[in-house]
Parts: structure tokens; sequence; C-alpha cells
């Protein structure tokens, strides 16, 4: 298979509906490291025979997994976030383009059900910033640029596989042949770790970003609870861009689960109040 851009999976949060907090957009609570040292280590597989997805100890249906992480998140209110650092070639004037470093981030917030939920998508190099707020009809993004608004936009509420990661989760287990490597209980709860040294794709050309070649030094950690939620997915590797050596580094964390709720942000009445005027000045 061949997978989509980093940079094109972090912003189908945008354009198909992953979110982060409005509002200030800064996490307001702090995740159970997944990766911390676990209070006790079982000798069983128990937890990850009961994984959806995982035979054998192998990964053999990550989209499996992923629809379980979907279904476990909408039984309560979450928060995640997501770092993408990645090299690529972007565009740099209308007919130009040079090979960056890039960093995105996204952070979301939603209630129980995914409805309503915000999220903000930041790429740091480009300066570009999408906020978005929704309910159950509307969602109502803000799209700024160096700080400054350019676009308000009205459109349907995104799905829940979107709001809650899995549309990437799924794309990214889907890359790697994945093995369980650990089986841990910490505060009663389950934590089943698998790692990833080797592709799954057939085809590595293009496989991170547009134009890449060469992909070396992959590797990926994902941990996952008895309830099918993915905590943490941690993907690595190296490449080249047209001859320039580069690497992807990306980052999803589980931060809360419960307690968490939304306010729709100020702004918002801002787009409503902007969209009845130049609809009083088309009409």
């Amino acid at each position: 298979m061949r997978a989509l851009s980093v940079v094109a999976v972090a912003l189908l949060l945008v354009v198909a509906g992953c979110g982060s907090p409005g509002g200030s957009g800064t996490p307001t609570g702090t995740a159970d490291s997944p990766t911390a040292s676990p209070a006790s280590t079982t000798g069983n597989d128990s937890g990850a025979a009961s994984l959806p997805g995982v035979t054998d100890g192998q990964l053999t249906d990550p989209a499996a997994l992923a629809d379980a992480h979907e279904a476990a998140l909408l039984n309560d209110s979450f928060e995640t976030r997501l770092v993408v650092n990645a090299t690529e070639r972007v565009p740099t004037s209308s007919n130009g383009s040079a090979v960056v470093n890039t960093s995105t981030l996204q952070q979301v917030v939603a209630e129980e059900g995914g409805r309503p939920y915000q999220y903000r998508l930041q790429n740091r190099k480009l300066g570009s910033q999408f906020d978005v707020w929704a309910n159950d009809s509307v969602e109502v993004t803000r799209a700024m640029q160096g700080g400054t608004v350019f676009q308000y936009k009205f459109g349907q509420p995104q799905s829940t596989a979107s709001v809650t990661g899995a549309n990437v989760v799924r794309s990214y287990l889907s890359l790697g042949n994945y093995t369980v490597t650990n089986t841990t209980t910490r505060d009663g709860a389950t934590l089943v770790t698998l790692s990833a040294d080797e592709l799954a794709a057939d085809e590595r050309d293009g496989l991170f970003v547009r134009r890449s070649e060469n992909v070396s030094n992959y590797s990926s950690t994902v941990v996952v609870d008895g309830e099918g939620r993915v905590r943490s997915l941690d993907v690595r590797a190296e490449y080249t861009v047209d001859g320039k050596a580069g690497a992807v580094d990306v980052s999803y964390r589980l931060v809360r689960v419960g307690g968490v709720e939304t306010q729709r942000p100020d702004w918002v009445a801002t787009a409503y109040d902007q969209r009845a005027r130049q609809g009083n000045a088309s009409g």
C-alpha cells in the first residue's frame, strides 16, 4: 500500500475531522505516560490476546484495532495530541520550492460520543493555524496565517473516526509489521506494547512524504490499553528527498480520558456575524 504523506495525514484532521481544543489551545491535563516504568510486568500475553486485530502476538488487522480505539474513546470525553516533524519539499513561491523541516501540532478535545469537539492544527514552519469548533449540526473553522485571520468557513461535522484519530492510527499501523513485545499492569490497567522495525509496504518511494526515497531506520511503537484505546503511537524513519537527507518523527498521545469539557470559543460568534454581513451584502 502507499500511505498518505505525513502532511496529508495531519491535514486530514482539518478536512476529515480530527481536532484540537479551541480557546487557549493548550492541553489542560497530563497523561499517564504509557512508556513510563510499569508497576508490574506480566509474563503472559492474556492482555494481548484480547486485543482486536492481534493474533498470536502479531498485529494482523490494523483496521480492527483502529476501530476498537475509536469505539472505546467515544464512551467518554477525551483529549489527544499529535506532533509530526518531517523533512519535505514545500512551495516557497508561485514557482519555487525548497526541502525544509516542518513541524505540525494538532490538539483535540471532544465530549462523550465525539460531539461537541474542538481542535487546533498548527504548522510551525509555515506559521499557519486552524481552529475548529463543532456541535451536532455544524463545524466552524477559523484559518489564520501569521496570527492574522484570513478565512472563516462553515461545514458539516466530521466523522468520529477522524475526531478520535482512528484514521491516523489506522494509516500508521498499516505501515509496519507489529509484534507484541511487552504486557504490563499499572494501577490495575493492562497495557500492551507492540513494536515494529520492518515496513509492511512493498512500495517504499513516496511512503512518508512526496518524492521521498531510500527509507531506512524505520521503527514504531504503539501502546494499547485493555479497552483498545491507543495510549501512544511513535513512528520514526529516515529517507532522502531529492537527494537530501531527511527524517520523520510522529508522536500521538492520548492525554486524558474523562473530565473533558468543551466551550464554544468567542471567535465563533465573529464567524457568524461575518457570514450574516456577507449574506446581507449579496442580497
